[in-house]
This record gives C-alpha cells, sequence and structure tokens, in this order.
C-alpha cells in the first residue's frame, strides 16, 4: 500500500470522530502500519514576498540551531537538521507524537541566490527565517547576446 493510500485510510477513519487530536491519530495510524515517521518528516515552510526580500519562515521547534545546515543552490534552498529526543532511551515511551530525527527539506524559491552577503538567517520560537535582499540579487542578473553571424562564418 502507498503512502498515500496509508494517509487516506487514516484520514477516512478519523472523519467519525471531530475529538480525534487529527495529528496524533493520523501519527498513531501511520506507525501502525509501520511507517517510520522520520523518513517523512520535512518541517512546514511559508514563501512570502515584496519588491525588496523574498523571505522562507520554515517551522522547526525543538531543532537546535547547531545541527542546521543551510545550503543555496541558484534557485533552490536545501534546509537539513535534527530534532534530538529530550529524554533518555532508558524511559518508557507511553505515546510518541513528536517526530524526532534527521530532516531535509528542498525549498524553490521565485530567485537565483548568487551572493551569500544578500541572506540573513535568523531563529527565534522555533522558526527559522531566512531572508534574501531581492534588490541586489536582481543587480546580479546579466544577458549575453549571441554575435552576428557572418557570411563567412556559414560556409
Amino acid at each position: 500500500m502507498s503512502l498515500q493510500q496509508l494517509v487516506s485510510n487514516g484520514i477516512a477513519l478519523m472523519e467519525g470522530n471531530q475529538s480525534t487530536n487529527v495529528s496524533g491519530a493520523l501519527s498513531e495510524f501511520l506507525q501502525s502500519q509501520g511507517v517510520n515517521l522520520n523518513d517523512i518528516w520535512q518541517p512546514a515552510v511559508d514563501i512570502v514576498e515584496n519588491s525588496t526580500n523574498v523571505c522562507v519562515y520554515i517551522n522547526i521547534p525543538g531543532v537546535k540551531n547547531d545541527t542546521i545546515d543551510v545550503d543555496f543552490f541558484n534557485n533552490r534552498i536545501v534546509v537539513t537538521g535534527e530534532r534530538k529526543r529530550p529524554f533518555t532511551e532508558r524511559m518508557s515511551i507511553v505515546k510518541n507524537e513528536i517526530i524526532y530525527g534527521r530532516f531535509e527539506r528542498q525549498i524553490i524559491i521565485p530567485i537565483s541566490v548568487t551572493n551569500r552577503e544578500n541572506v540573513k538567517i535568523s531563529s527565534k520560537g522555533g522558526v527559522l527565517v531566512i531572508t534574501i535582499d531581492r534588490t541586489a540579487e536582481e543587480r546580479n542578473r546579466f544577458s549575453l547576446r549571441v554575435p552576428a553571424s557572418r557570411v563567412a562564418d556559414t560556409e
């Protein structure tokens, strides 16, 4: 059964009970089907823009800054990190809804990033904020023209 079918089945099971915590119930259902949630965890992302900046907000509560890497490849950002368990292995887990472990999130943005000086990164309240100076990046754009052909070149 595909992951999409598993999620659909889990949602169908929960539809009759409005008091169910959807995230928790879906998490329990997927785990009962043998799905390792650490394999599918990707933090939620918002991308907003105006005439001067592009801002990317990544929801990563519980992830320490020293585990986060942010890589830029033209118009793609790859964010990797790890949320570690705050409790020891010797403790007995009664309920497990929070996903721990490594994650990777690839994000396509509407501009290419060419200069690290045009990017600011901060983290507050479990949200990673990447701000890209759009006006500076647009100054880095260029175009080339193909030289005009001479008759001798085409023969």
